[in-house]
């Protein structure tokens, strides 16, 4: 028996080992990016497995497992807040927010929109049951854009501030508008992909790079990514607008489970903002009818 569980354990570290390998190959092919999306968790089940092998005196899979496990946390980079972050008042609060095509309360979210006091909003997922959403706030953000995507919703853009200058990039869930605030000219978008590999969110971003390289810039992006802020999508639009991730661990997108309520899954709610932008704080809201919960950004502009 004894034995039994010493082989099960070592094939459990190489397995585990052997896929956050394969996710560092991201670059290589769209499979391997799905794979990286996972590497905390992956990090985490290796960790422990590389503990437990130590039981069966298994050393060496253990300083194996160990390694590629600390490799694989040291390159969660992006979702470290940067060492500013704390510092600093905000010029623009943006709530990036899939408010889910069925959700079952959308005046809620209105409301929570409404108690962040937000500069501009960016919305996945605006349907017929969900487009309650801008005709509430009309009133606070009477500047919107509203691009059609797929059947789950189009995506959009709410500003306070007038809108100069708009664009939507229909079908491929990318909707933008340019707008004054504090005095700056910025360009707020909202983007929506597909889910990754084996689906066609690399060929999406492909389609959208003449849409990115055409932008106004300085660029602030919020979107519903499906990919973590680590994935090597998350690094092309990001290199694509002239911007970079806003750090922080944030897992967005939940799952409910029957008996145990929602368990966070994945950091797939991403705000991205170009290189003299900070982040003064970008957290996750409180659920309101969605599988996402929000991401509340409060940005201060560089001098």
């Amino acid at each position: 028996m004894r034995a039994v569980l010493g082989w099960g354990l070592r094939a459990a570290v190489f397995l585990l080992a052997g896929a956050q390998v394969a996710g560092f190959g991201q670059a290589v092919h769209p499979v391997f990016d799905s794979v990286a999306h996972f590497r905390l968790h992956l990090a985490v089940a290796l960790g422990l497995a590389s503990g437990l092998v130590m039981l069966v005196r298994a050393p060496r899979f253990a300083a194996a497992g160990m390694v590629v496990a600390a490799a694989s946390l040291a390159s969660l980079a992006p979702a470290v807040p940067n060492a500013d972050a704390a510092v600093g008042r905000p010029d623009l609060v943006l709530v990036q927010y899939n408010s889910l095509f069925r959700n079952p309360t959308p005046r809620e979210i209105a409301v929570q929109i409404r108690a962040a006091d937000a500069d501009v909003v960016t919305l996945q997922e605006v349907s017929r049951k969900t487009t309650e959403i801008l005709q509430e706030l009309e009133p606070d953000y009477p500047y919107q854009v509203v691009c059609p995507f797929r059947t789950v919703g189009g995506v959009a853009v709410l500003s306070r501030t007038p809108a100069v200058q708009q664009g939507c990039a229909e079908g491929e869930g990318f909707a933008w508008l340019r707008t004054e605030i504090r005095g700056r000219a910025v360009t707020m978008a909202s983007l929506h992909l597909h889910w990754p590999f084996p689906y066609e969110q690399s060929g999406q971003i492909d389609r959208l790079a003449e849409a990115f390289s055409a932008l106004p810039q300085p660029t602030i992006l919020g979107g519903d990514f499906n990919a973590a802020p680590w994935s090597h999508n998350v690094a092309r639009v990001a290199k694509a607008t002239g911007t970079r991730v806003a750090g922080g661990l944030r897992l967005s997108w939940q799952v409910g489970l029957p008996g145990i309520g929602r368990i966070p899954m994945l950091p797939i709610d991403q705000v991205l903002v170009p290189p003299d932008v900070t982040a003064v704080s970008a957290a996750l809201g409180a659920m309101a009818g969605s599988d996402h919960l929000p991401v509340i950004a409060r940005l201060a502009f560089g001098d």
